[in-house]
């Protein structure tokens, strides 16, 4: 029988690969902990262990940590994936159909800002696929402004692509 953090590594990969899109840290451990296949804590461990074994890539963003499966995961995934039981694929099939489009909209936003000696250097990135269809950077002095500014690309980013496109063709 196989290691069984090894099979909730290989789940953590299914899961990954199963979508055209990042997932967040917390959508993830979402469905770990609420099919209780694992606690947080156990869950971190596992992922951080990903990270650093590098089967999956993770993207830092203001409010989360966005995951992608890297070449070598899905060689392993490929290689491993029938040890992960059907009633497994089952659940993580139910999830990601059960919450698709929210699980989509959460990670097709994402805002960064870092602090630079005279404010705050601000890139907002607006995602589909996989593929960056619109960055932003922008230098504010305000630490505040800075943060609203990420704070509201998530739910105003895809009307000011709307708005980008509508004025520029």
């Amino acid at each position: 029988m196989k290691d069984i953090n090894m099979i909730y590594k290989l789940m953590i990969l299914f899961l990954i690969n199963s979508v055209n899109f990042p997932l967040s840290n917390s959508q993830l451990a979402n469905f770990f902990t609420e099919y209780n296949y694992l606690d947080y804590v156990q869950f971190q461990l596992l992922i951080e262990d990903l990270v650093n074994s590098e089967m999956i890539k993770s993207k830092q963003s203001i409010n989360s940590v966005l995951y992608t499966i890297t070449d070598m995961g899905k060689q392993a995934l490929n290689y491993m994936q029938s040890d992960i039981s059907q009633s497994s694929i089952n659940d993580m099939q139910e999830f990601v159909e059960k919450n698709k489009l929210k699980l989509m909209n959460e990670s097709s936003s994402i805002a960064n800002m870092v602090a630079t000696v005279d404010g705050y250097d601000v890139c907002l990135e607006l995602v589909e696929k996989q593929t960056s269809v619109l960055t932003i950077n922008v230098f504010i002095k305000d630490e505040e402004m800075a943060r609203t500014l990420c704070e509201n690309w998530k739910s105003k980013s895809s009307g000011i692509f709307d708005y980008i496109l509508n004025q520029l063709l």
